[in-house]
């Protein structure tokens, strides 16, 4: 596992103005951190791999407006801790869809709060990942 490094409010500003408008204040709003099971398709419909999705959801109470920030940050759990990590380098995908094993709230909050939990996850480069692990990254060994 390695230290995540990422610039997490430069990734939630760019995202929020992206997906939600320009008009945003991130310092204003409110953050959920949701983690869905998906499973990922290639442009044929053939299942690539199944895995856990780290969803930003972003809440602004002035005007009561909430969208989904879509950052394709893949992760997985890790069997031995419970702790989950984003797995870098995941494979090229068309099409996802929700598996059946549900949504993970994982907390969240103002900004400076949903940015610590962010630093928390490690991360993992998906190559190094078992074979099988590569198609079900869900629950992880290493």
């Amino acid at each position: 596992m390695e230290e995540n490094i990422k610039d997490w409010k430069e990734i939630i500003k760019v995202s929020v103005e992206e997906f939600c408008g320009e008009e945003y204040d991130i310092e204003k709003m409110s953050f959920s951190l949701l983690i869905p099971a998906k499973k990922f398709y290639d442009e044929d419909y053939n299942l690539l791999f199944e895995g856990l999705e780290l969803q930003i959801e972003a809440f602004d109470e002035d005007d009561n407006s909430l969208c989904f920030l879509y950052n394709e940050i893949f992760c997985g759990k890790i069997k031995s801790t419970n702790d989950y990590t984003i797995i870098e380098n995941t494979p090229s995908y068309s099409d996802a869809g929700l598996s059946e094993s549900g949504v993970t709230n994982m907390g969240g909050g103002d900004l400076e709060n949903t940015i610590h939990l962010l630093k928390k996850f490690k991360t993992f480069d998906y190559n190094k990942l078992s074979e099988s692990e590569k198609k079900d990254f869900c629950l992880i060994t290493n």
